[in-house]
């Protein structure tokens, strides 16, 4: 691949495009090409390393290097067209995903009904918003005082578990979508809270915005969707035996969600990598301070310390702080995780959730190849 300097970028419209003939990509060639920020849009290759200052996103598209955008950007943007201040990035073309079909008469009716409820000019989050906002994190910053001035107690771990629930829930998840405010690094400040309560603002960044909503409910290539191998989410995977029972395991065993969110996003963090993938180049600098501030997490919130180790025994707690962990981990993550899990379990077909393996339907041919792991 010849440097960033030596591509010589032209658009459309430049007169000199029949006489030079763009490099075509394989969208392997994308994926794998981890140095500076190409992506896809359409039919086409865009090297968006020089335009990340200029994007009103802000660093949302340090997220996409590698990726395959289009349904990303059809979904945010009002244009039914690639503008054209693009043009002058594109360095090359590749291969059109036919899988996404854009601006049908259902996609235009339903985003002409969303600018009727919710007019541009009130996208961003009201100042109700961050009296909501500061209150949770002043609440939290006063539970984890206590924790550490008083001694922990059951009672105060179940009320940290759900304060950071509600960070999860309002604050981060509004911010790493970009909609609190019009100022990216507004959104970056408040994003980063995902970080104070064990999580990585930049691992969610790539699983949630990046990965389920660009690929919403698509089987395969949304990861909120894929599930695992103990829990199924999908009517279109292949049930396992033992996921005619899993109502009875499912909320017991995502109690255990906090262990995966801290450690393994760890190790991720660590190896940069998501899911097996390494992460483009463009990650390492949020990898970078997403350590950082895991580190000083760990270091300073004594959540993350033994009780017993750190202030001896006390009249008022537990010889021992894991029993205290756990249950701010279950206490958080249930209220995450279970009304959203049993909302799906509610969903699917009887028999691929709980109810019995043998299907209430034989499954139709289209449902058959997309239970196939070779499905696309």
């Amino acid at each position: 691949m010849p440097p960033h300097s030596r591509t010589k970028v032209v658009s459309d419209s430049d007169p000199e495009l029949s006489d030079l003939k763009m490099k075509h990509f394989t969208r392997e060639e994308i994926l794998n090409h981890t140095n500076d920020k190409y992506c896809i849009l359409e039919d086409g290759v865009y090297d968006l390393t020089n335009f990340r200052d200029k994007h009103p996103g802000g660093d949302v598209l340090d997220f996409f290097p590698g990726q395959d955008a289009t349904p990303h950007f059809y979904m945010l943007h009002q244009y039914e067209s690639l503008p054209s201040v693009l043009a002058e990035y594109k360095v090359g073309s590749v291969a059109r995903d036919d899988s996404y079909v854009y601006h049908t008469p259902l996609m235009k009716q339903i985003k002409s009904a969303v600018r009727k409820v919710m007019p541009m000019q009130e996208w961003w989050a009201p100042p109700s918003w961050y009296i909501k906002a500061c209150a949770i994190l002043a609440a939290t910053l006063y539970t984890d005082y206590l924790w550490i001035a008083s001694g922990p107690t059951i009672p105060l771990a179940i009320v940290s578990g759900l304060l950071y629930a509600a960070i999860g829930l309002n604050i981060q998840h509004d911010a790493n979508h970009g909609s609190v405010s019009r100022n990216p690094m507004v959104n970056r400040l408040f994003g980063y809270s995902q970080d104070w309560i064990g999580g990585s603002r930049m691992l969610w960044i790539r699983q949630h915005v990046v990965g389920h909503h660009t690929h919403c409910n698509r089987h395969q290539h949304d990861p909120d969707v894929k599930g695992g191998s103990v829990i199924t989410l999908s009517r279109y995977s292949l049930p396992k035996e033992f996921h005619h029972i899993q109502q009875y395991y499912f909320l017991p065993l995502i109690q255990l969600l906090g262990f995966q969110w801290v450690f393994l996003g760890l190790h991720d963090l660590i190896e940069m990598k998501y899911k097996g993938e390494k992460l483009p180049e463009s990650y390492r600098k949020e990898r970078n301070i997403a350590i950082g501030l895991r580190v000083f997490f760990s270091s300073v919130n004594s959540l993350y310390r033994l009780p017993c180790i750190s202030r001896g025994t006390r009249s008022s707690a537990p010889t021992c702080g894991w029993p205290l962990l756990l249950c701010t981990w279950a206490s958080s993550s249930f209220c995450r995780t279970s009304s959203w899990g049993l909302s799906r379990c509610r969903r699917m077909p009887r028999t691929l959730i709980g109810l019995g393996i043998k299907s209430s339907r034989p499954r139709t041919s289209a449902e058959r190849s997309l239970a196939s792991p070779t499905a696309a």
